[in-house]
């Protein structure tokens, strides 16, 4: 438990999590252990949710809450207690056993990791595909082109199709939307149900399409008629794939149609609001943050800043301090004194070398320019979780 501890403390510190211990658990490739800790240990984490959602009572959604404000936002002890109502003794018994818990949930996962290796052949197929589609969790910020996917699997099933005398169309957004996971986690997903249901149907017409709707991207199969029985279509062993992108799995009938239906997360990207006179450097964090979740807003004026701080609430205020007319520092504390604005986390980027005065403050941040695209992702990190 003192390991798992250990481990949460330096959740974002992907060098410490390389090299921890607990990596000597994971059956993965050495190069992607740290990342897969990581996301080994938000789920854990993640299932105490769970569990109180299902009605396990409120010990299992104390502890999710404990663990979420002291390591996923990396507040202290102290304030923890303090903001929970709990006394020093008392957030201490609750944290040991919500530790204890995550702890549970993960020798579980990794025992039955460690029982398929021991046992071989003679592991269950579903324990051998849940083995290799947690090797797809590794990088859980990964974006995937659908339409993409979807499109290249409907490609390579065109001759099964034609076998069996499927008529397989294709119906994609003129948009397409982009959601988060693993590209190959979808393409297996999507090649074990297709392949499934073109073999299920014997012959006749199948849809396949793409759509964006109520904040998911969902994949769907299906036709006309009466479904084929669900244990023909493969949803039981592409589901390890799925857990793997996050999704979900279900078989919809509405009266004289039927479809499989795979739904995914998208894409949300969060807003980073740009403070600098230097339009330059705006355009350099901008290239920076292409193919990433963070969307760049710029503006070299302390006033229109404010506004759209206050309009758009903002993922987090980029600000430089060196402004002609009011600087930085001015509108640092009109962010931190305003009720709309005191919770924007704010990372002072400038060529001035003040990250005691920043933090003092109230910024969540510093960064002395020149910047690497690698110091701001990193800087950025902790911040886009919270």
């Amino acid at each position: 438990m003192a390991e798992v501890r250990d481990a949460l403390l330096h959740l974002y510190e992907a060098p410490r999590l390389h090299t921890h211990p607990l990596c000597k658990l994971l059956d993965a490739p050495a190069a992607g252990r740290g990342h897969l800790l990581r996301r080994e240990l938000l789920d854990g984490t993640e299932a105490l949710r769970l569990d109180a959602g299902r009605g396990a009572g409120s010990r299992a959604a104390r502890a999710y809450r404990i663990l979420e404000l002291r390591y996923l936002e990396g507040q202290g002890a102290a304030d923890v207690a303090e903001q929970l109502g709990l006394s020093r003794a008392h957030y201490h018994r609750e944290h040991h056993r919500a530790l204890e818990a995550v702890a549970l949930v993960l020798w579980d996962r990794w025992r039955a990791s460690e029982r398929w290796r021991e046992g071989g052949s003679a592991a269950s197929h579903a324990d051998q595909l849940r083995r290799e589609a947690v090797r797809l969790r590794a990088d859980d910020a990964a974006t995937i082109d659908p339409a993409e996917v979807l499109r290249g699997v409907v490609e390579l099933l065109r001759p099964l199709c034609a076998e069996r005398g499927v008529r397989l169309s294709l119906r994609l957004p003129v948009a397409a939307p982009i959601a988060r996971g693993d590209r190959v986690a979808l393409r297996q997903a999507l090649l074990t149900v297709l392949g499934h249901v073109v073999r299920a149907i014997d012959a006749g017409g199948l849809d396949a399409s793409l759509r964006a709707e109520a904040g998911q991207v969902v994949l769907a199969v299906g036709g006309a008629g009466k479904a084929p029985a669900a244990d023909r279509l493969g949803l039981d062993e592409a589901r390890p794939f799925v857990a793997a992108l996050r999704g979900t799995l279900a078989l919809v009938e509405t009266g004289r149609e039927w479809a499989v239906e795979l739904a995914l997360r998208p894409r949300e990207r969060a807003t980073l609001l740009v403070v600098d006179n230097n339009p330059d450097f705006i355009r350099l964090i901008e290239r920076y943050l292409a193919d990433t979740d963070w969307e760049a807003v710029g503006t070299p004026d302390a006033e229109q800043a404010y506004r759209l701080a206050c309009e758009r609430r903002p993922g987090v205020v980029l600000l430089d301090v060196v402004i002609p007319g009011r600087d930085g520092w001015d509108l640092l504390m009109q962010l931190k004194s305003t009720a709309e604005t005191r919770d924007l986390p704010v990372i002072v980027c400038s060529v001035l070398n003040d990250p005691e005065i920043a933090r003092s403050l109230g910024a969540a941040g510093y960064l002395h320019k020149p910047v690497s695209r690698a110091q701001l992702l990193e800087a950025l990190a902790p911040l886009r979780r919270r």
